[in-house]
């Protein structure tokens, strides 16, 4: 067998395997995550409820790191698929901050949306736009302090949507930068500060380049970080 062939099965059966892993890890969840939420609304005392809404919680970060591993086992073989549409670009952006708004409150962390009165329609797949807006608010609100500041910008620039989300965390190392985007890079840099398995940032790239657009980070060690992504304003005719 040739040597990428035997590569391109590796890669398949690689796939496959956490594909399987993750259907067989998300099936117990469903009956969980059910009583859960009929507990919520039937228990009354307020120390069992803050258990029963902390189990709850723990199973939404667990289905939602089941989802990251079946979306990049899809993507190292290709098979995700956008639903694209011609969106709001403006509307995704008010929609992710409203919803980002209580993790921040919790963090006594402010929350900025510089974003201009009008932006073109773009074609997208809004459920993937929204998965990677939350992913770097996420993401920023985790490495900012409390009192920090978390700033959501977008513009129109030659022919692009050019979407930031400015932190003024901890910044990154220059050594780090270079692997951000790959997946489980998390892992690699063995911090314990560091929670989840890396995915997001990957993912994030993966969803924006699938729009054809481009992603990249700008940090200072100590001084915040920028992440950033364009997306291509695209016209009827260039749409096929």
């Amino acid at each position: 067998m040739h040597k990428s062939e035997q590569l391109e099965n590796e890669l398949l059966k690689r796939a496959e395997f956490t594909r399987a892993l993750a259907h067989e890890l998300k099936t117990p969840l469903t009956p969980i995550l059910s009583s859960s939420e009929f507990l919520i609304n039937t228990v009354e005392d307020d120390i069992t409820l803050g258990f029963i809404n902390n189990i709850r919680q723990g199973i939404l970060n667990l289905d939602k790191r089941i989802n990251e591993l079946m979306d990049m086992a899809k993507g190292e073989v290709g098979l995700i698929k956008l639903h694209c549409e011609y969106i709001y670009i403006l509307n995704v952006l008010k929609d992710s901050i409203a919803y980002f708004i209580p993790e921040a409150q919790k963090k006594k962390q402010s929350l900025i949306l510089d974003i201009p009165d009008i932006l073109p329609k773009i074609y997208a797949d809004e459920d993937r736009l929204t998965q990677v807006i939350l992913n770097l608010l996420n993401n920023a609100s985790k490495f900012t302090r409390r009192n920090g500041t978390i700033t959501l910008k977008a513009k129109e620039e030659n022919e692009n949507i050019i979407v930031e989300v400015i932190d003024t965390g901890c910044g990154i190392g220059e050594s780090e930068l270079e692997h951000i985007f790959e997946p489980y890079s998390k892992l690699k840099l063995k911090k314990e500060s560091l929670s989840g398995l890396g995915l997001g940032l990957y993912l994030a790239k993966l969803f924006i380049e699938l729009h054809g657009g481009k992603i990249w980070v700008i940090s200072i060690k100590g001084k915040g970080s920028t992440f950033a992504f364009s997306l291509p304003i695209q016209h009827n005719d260039d749409i096929k």
